[in-house]
């Protein structure tokens, strides 16, 4: 892990600074990476009063630190398409990490912490932010069906901390790309982003449960439980085309099948083997988009013996083909 990081620094007060000099105030704020560190940009996009986009892409030569000194509350519909990161916050003593393929809701009634992004990452992630006044102003004819924790935050009436960590679905994933690729200006822009918006909110409220509000927040684990759940994830993406078993990696983090399975759902959303195949996935779509390996290569560089399989695999979980993203 990197030492040594660049830092931004965002509060409404004062916009975005970098290494506490440069400030970049606005509605709309845009930070370029500077040439000798990397590449890439984070960037708000403000769509109307209490919502806003945050869009970060980047591959940096060091470590990135972006932290939040203050904000008001907000819920953040979040969306991790490549690389992860690590966030701390520092009112609630939490940390989350959600993996690449993932997307979560999340809020925090003083969200006040730091994300660190690492080095020769490519990193890719969509937030968007939407006070809980207006998200209730969106939803106020249907606020009846919302699992009773999300629609006491909507009310105002909640000072407790929410987090759900689920995978991005292939019609998220086109949301998402178009919301990248928008191509309008001006006010249809604005109408344009506010649409996939409101249709990205939609497909994640969809894949709430009716019981959400029972048990335990997601990605909160006993410390201990944290380090295993990290360390088995290690061992699998530092080994995606021959990784170890089921059987092997709770020999190696001392837990069993059941606790283990259990801890990667509530920390990533999802069993061992769903985290597995979205990492090789998400590997494959570097490779392929990137750098240049054809399909074949591709797939056996990530573990799949069968190129059909692979290929079913990546256009279920991306919504094309990987020839198409290649050509």
């Amino acid at each position: 892990m990197s030492t040594v990081a660049y830092r931004l620094t965002y509060s409404e007060q004062n916009g975005l600074c970098t290494l506490g000099t440069n400030r970049l105030e606005g509605r709309n704020i845009c930070w370029i990476c500077p040439a000798e560190l990397g590449k890439g940009r984070l960037y708000k996009i403000h769509v109307r009063s209490g919502v806003d986009i945050w869009i970060t892409n980047c591959c940096l030569q060091t470590g990135m630190v972006f932290s939040c000194v203050d904000h008001s509350a907000v819920v953040i519909f979040s969306f991790y398409l490549t690389g992860s990161a690590r966030t701390h916050l520092g009112s609630y003593n939490t940390n989350l990490a959600p993996a690449q393929g993932q997307q979560g809701i999340f809020y925090f009634p003083q969200p006040v912490g730091s994300s660190r992004i690492e080095a020769h990452i490519d990193f890719q992630h969509v937030s968007i932010m939407v006070r809980p006044n207006h998200l209730a102003g969106y939803l106020k004819d249907d606020l009846n069906l919302l699992p009773q924790r999300l629609r006491q935050i909507v009310e105002g009436r909640s000072e407790t901390p929410f987090c759900r960590i689920g995978e991005i679905t292939p019609p998220m994933l086109s949301a998402l790309q178009q919301i990248l690729h928008c191509p309008y200006h001006g006010m249809t822009r604005r109408l344009y982003l506010e649409s996939r918006i409101m249709a990205l909110i939609a497909f994640q409220l969809e894949g709430l449960s009716p019981d959400i509000n029972q048990g335990k927040d997601a990605g909160i684990l006993h410390p201990t439980d944290r380090r295993r759940i990290e360390q088995a994830r290690q061992m699998l993406v530092s080994d995606l085309e021959n990784p170890p078993d089921l059987k092997a990696l709770t020999s190696r983090v001392g837990m069993s099948h059941t606790k283990l399975n259990r801890c990667f759902r509530q920390l990533y959303g999802m069993t061992v083997f769903a985290f597995l195949r979205n990492e090789r996935l998400a590997r494959a779509r570097q490779m392929i988009e990137n750098d240049g390996f054809n399909v074949t290569e591709t797939a056996l560089a990530v573990g799949y013996e069968s190129i059909s399989h692979f290929s079913q695999a990546y256009k279920k979980h991306f919504g094309v083909s990987p020839s198409h993203c290649r050509r």
